[in-house]
């Protein structure tokens, strides 16, 4: 049976009514702001690992937090020894890291089985430090391909030899580099979406087929890529000198401007989220009526 977006939409605004939901975006941006300085840590340890200097770090942040947000960042960047980094003290900064992955997890449980806790604390813990290390490297291969991408294509004509660039050079001629350079943000877009999907799929402790978590993955990605270009113009209009913000929250408008945004994305993942546990449910639904007797509990 094909849903229409009214049943959808009458769907997820009942899975939203639960009064579980309500603090929720709040939640997540609680958490996302606990976890951001562990993950910077870990982060910048592992660029380290392969020459990119922090000043990468900051250029990237830097099309979403606003001047003023960046240069603080930068002054922490710039005094953060990243040299060796214990055992120890990379495993206590992933366990911090990785609340913001744990929330989500709880809340994705409620909503697919009715419980946040499916297993035991430490056992869920542990899950969410493990996926939150492979957001970690997630991230840190999109910037190694923008980083890198010039060697690798160096690479590349280096191993196929001169039978690669007359290929490329007969279909696109001088345009290489703007095709090469196409393709890395291309690349990176998908392993964006790629990361949000794995972050959908693999938070509920009770697996979902990836189809039926598709929905509300891209829902989640897209809006928080559109509440991030929301933000990047909202932090330039707003955190001038002369604005109201500037005048009302001095030097704390940059703060709230941050967690402003961060509430923004634990709503858009929130909506996903719903999106996802409606869908599932009008599924049931649709069993039930075609199978009444073993809905009912029958033989």
């Amino acid at each position: 049976m094909k849903y229409n977006a009214k049943m959808i939409l009458q769907a997820a605004g009942d899975q939203y009514a639960d009064p579980y939901y309500s603090g929720k975006p709040a939640e997540l941006s609680f958490y996302f702001m606990f976890s951001l300085i562990p993950s910077i840590l870990l982060l910048l340890q592992l660029l380290a690992t392969f020459s990119i200097t922090p000043a990468i770090l900051q250029d990237l942040l830097g099309e979403y937090i606003s001047e003023e947000g960046i240069r603080r960042i930068g002054s922490f960047l710039d005094t953060t020894n990243t040299g060796g980094l214990s055992l120890v003290f990379a495993l206590m900064a992933l366990w911090g890291a990785s609340k913001a992955q744990y929330a989500m997890m709880r809340m994705s449980n409620y909503a697919y089985t009715g419980s946040p806790m499916v297993h035991g604390f430490v056992r869920e813990r542990l899950r969410a430090v493990k996926n939150s290390f492979l957001m970690l490297f997630s991230l840190l291969f999109g910037l190694i391909l923008l980083v890198y991408g010039d060697a690798i294509l160096r690479a590349l004509f280096f191993l196929f030899g001169d039978t690669l660039m007359h290929l490329l050079e007969s279909r696109f001629g001088s345009h290489i580099s703007m095709l090469w350079g196409a393709l890395r943000w291309i690349l990176g877009v998908l392993l964006y979406f790629g990361s949000v999907t794995y972050l959908f799929y693999s938070a509920p402790t009770k697996r979902i087929k990836l189809r039926r978590i598709l929905p509300g993955s891209l829902v989640a990605a897209g809006g928080m890529v559109l509440v991030t270009a929301v933000y990047s113009v909202y932090t330039n209009v707003t955190l001038s000198s002369d604005s109201f913000a500037r005048t009302v929250y001095g030097g704390f408008a940059s703060v709230t401007a941050l967690l402003f945004w961060f509430f923004l994305l634990g709503s858009a993942l929130v909506a996903g989220v719903v999106l996802n546990a409606a869908l599932l449910d009008l599924g049931r639904e649709e069993t039930d009526r075609d199978d009444p007797i073993h809905s009912q509990g029958g033989p």
